[in-house]
């Protein structure tokens, strides 16, 4: 065994040895392409605890559904307003059920963080191939956007798992099994965001392009598996299902006023640059020249018109459909839009690998990866500063609450303009503010449970709140600045 490892030669005036790491090591058999996946991985989870405790304030949408969250598991007033999925409440609540603090729901944060990676190279790898799949998922775990949302709780990286996990399965063999996980997952995506139905449309394509048979179409129906169970626990504790789908698409076609991002249908396509990043934009450039020259090719034109047809109705619906515009709304298609620019990158790698005449492979591969390199480094920068310049927003309401929370007596009921956050932070029953002073003083005498108010100034007011601070009929608790601005008042009424 030694003699196979220590090669000695004593043809030279000295003894050289040789240490053969390859057989030591048994390198010869390993294949480094099963560690892709679990790269993606690690670095979804590395990036997702440097930035695990960050967050010392949740916005609005968050304190929702933490707020549900709590109610799942405590039965305590929650201010869910309908037209918001409860899919991911639920979910949340398996890690709720073994610790609800904020703290440990991080812990499915992180699990879905890395999850969602690792499935978007495994579709991705799919679709086209594994280094597609890699240079694309890399991008996206390290895409500033994708780690600011990712260690919020909010819906869009959650339902966009789903998504991939039904992906995963409807692109493998087409059996019984396969199809109802596909159809099952995808409604859960559904039931999580409601607008991850986009994906249908593109999905039927595929099928239609393969010439599958009728039966292949097994996961249209099975959709209902994933979405109807949520939807009647939606009515047994809220409304009604459909009332809560109807408010969804009432809420995001109505004109409003409010929103610091309202904007024109051109909002996501100027700044593209600011969700993908500007080097990427260059590839993607690249990316979709190589894609139109392809789309010829019967080999990959079903998998380009999959994501593309998907790309597409997103892009278009939330163009269109709503004035409020956000970059996060683009997360469900930052994969597949990183999978052009992750062709771009491998086409262009592969063009100045021919100028070499030995090691094109190798010289390839390395191009990629110090492409791949240089634009995650600036995206994670962005995403670093993205992070940091919002992880105290609202925190201010999270001290009001825990104040009145040690303040006030169990069946007291809190009036507030900040209605989720109230709840989520002190577990009580809220409502919000009248339409004038003399109806809020009526209230007050008529309900002996409610004794105090929380006003936030970072949302829109009854004018007449301005008048607070000096009425005598309340009294101040405490007050929260921030750059020497109020922002959160408490106050008691006196009986």
């Amino acid at each position: 065994m030694l003699n196979s490892l220590l090669l000695m030669s004593k043809s030279k005036d000295y003894v050289e040895i040789n240490i053969d790491f390859k057989k030591i090591f048994n390198i010869e058999k390993l294949d480094f392409e099963k560690f892709l996946p679990w790269i993606v991985v690690i670095t979804a989870l590395i990036i997702n605890i440097v930035y695990f405790s960050v967050n010392t304030g949740v916005w609005w949408d968050e304190a929702e559904y933490l707020g549900f969250v709590n109610h799942l598991l405590s039965g305590n007033a929650y201010s869910m307003w309908e037209g918001r999925a409860i899919f991911y409440p639920l979910v949340l609540s398996i890690f709720g059920f073994i610790n609800s603090s904020e703290s440990f729901l991080r812990f499915g944060l992180l699990v879905i963080s890395c999850l969602t990676g690792l499935f978007s190279f495994l579709v991705l790898k799919k679709l086209f191939n594994k280094e597609v799949g890699f240079v694309a998922s890399m991008l996206f775990v390290t895409n500033g956007l994708f780690n600011f949302f990712s260690i919020r709780f909010l819906t869009g990286i959650p339902s966009l798992l789903f998504t991939l996990v039904g992906l995963f399965f409807f692109l493998k063999q087409p059996n019984l099994k396969n199809r109802l996980l596909t159809g099952s997952f995808i409604g859960f995506a559904i039931a999580t965001r409601f607008t991850a139905i986009f994906i249908v449309p593109a999905m039927i394509i595929y099928d239609f392009l393969d010439k599958k048979k009728l039966i292949d179409y097994l996961w249209v129906p099975a959709l209902f598996i994933g979405f109807v169970p949520s939807m009647i626990f939606d009515m047994t504790r809220g409304l009604s299902p459909l009332n809560t789908l109807s408010t969804f698409f009432v809420q995001s076609t109505a004109e409003r006023d409010w929103g610091h991002n309202l904007g024109q249908w051109y909002y996501y396509l100027f700044n593209s640059p600011n969700i993908i990043g500007y080097l990427s934009i260059i590839f993607l450039i690249v990316g979709l020249v190589l894609v139109f020259s392809r789309l010829g090719n019967k080999k990959f034109q079903k998998e380009l018109l999959l994501i593309g047809v998907y790309i597409v109705l997103h892009f278009i619906s939330y163009s269109f459909m709503t004035e409020l515009k956000e970059t996060r709304y683009m997360l469900p298609i930052l994969p597949f839009v990183f999978s052009i620019v992750g062709m771009g990158i491998i086409s262009v790698s592969k063009l100045v690998s021919g100028f070499f005449k030995k090691n094109k492979k190798i010289i390839s591969q390395v191009s990629s990866l110090i492409i791949l390199l240089v634009i995650s480094f600036y995206s994670l920068n962005l995403g670093n500063l993205m992070i940091f310049n919002s992880n105290t927003s609202y925190e201010e309401l999270g001290f009001a609450g825990t104040l009145l929370n040690n303040y006030i007596s169990p069946n007291d009921v809190i009036m507030t303009n900040a209605g989720p956050f109230v709840s989520y932070y002190t577990g009580k029953e809220v409502v919000g503010f009248p339409a004038t002073m003399d109806d809020l003083y009526s209230e007050f005498d008529n309900n002996t449970n409610l004794n105090s108010i929380i006003i936030s100034l970072y949302e829109t007011t009854p004018s007449y709140l301005n008048d607070f601070v000096n009425n005598t009929r309340f009294s101040l608790l405490s007050a929260y600045t921030r750059n020497d601005y109020t922002i959160v008042i408490v106050l008691g009424y006196n009986r």
